[in-house]
């Protein structure tokens, strides 16, 4: 490998089996176990949205709906409302069923969460409960 900058320019990551080199487009080679070899896939691409066997869309594993997030630290990788820490089942299970609220008076129980955002949670939690 021709790695000729000062060492500083170079990212070393590890999987805590093997050490990899990370270049500027952010791809990997494997440094150990299988000198020279580049990854194929990394976690972000395997979170990306697809498309099942049947056709059918597989949500974003990152942002299942424009305004829900998954963050690992955040209620560990529950989806919530984004920029809240208020999970998408809690304003969904306020809209659901004959006494439910409408997505716009869930702004009077959390202030945070837009009626959009509800509208989400709903959208989604749906999507959950039928897979």
């Amino acid at each position: 490998m021709d790695l000729t900058e000062h060492p500083s320019r170079y990212q070393l990551v590890s999987d805590g089996d093997s050490i990899f080199l990370i270049d500027e487009q952010g791809e990997a080679t494997d440094l150990v176990k299988r000198p020279r070899q580049r990854v194929i896939a990394q976690l972000v691409e395997v979170f990306a949205p697809f498309q099942n066997f049947h056709g059918d869309p597989v949500v974003d594993f990152l942002h299942p709906r424009q305004r829900l997030d998954v963050r690992e630290a955040r209620l560990g990788g529950w989806p919530t409302i984004s920029g809240t820490r208020v999970p998408y089942d809690t304003i969904a299970r306020l809209q659901r069923g004959e006494n439910g609220i409408s997505a716009q008076e869930v702004q009077r129980f959390y202030s945070a969460v837009s009626p959009e955002a509800a509208l989400d949670a709903i959208s989604f939690d749906e999507q959950v409960r039928s897979a």
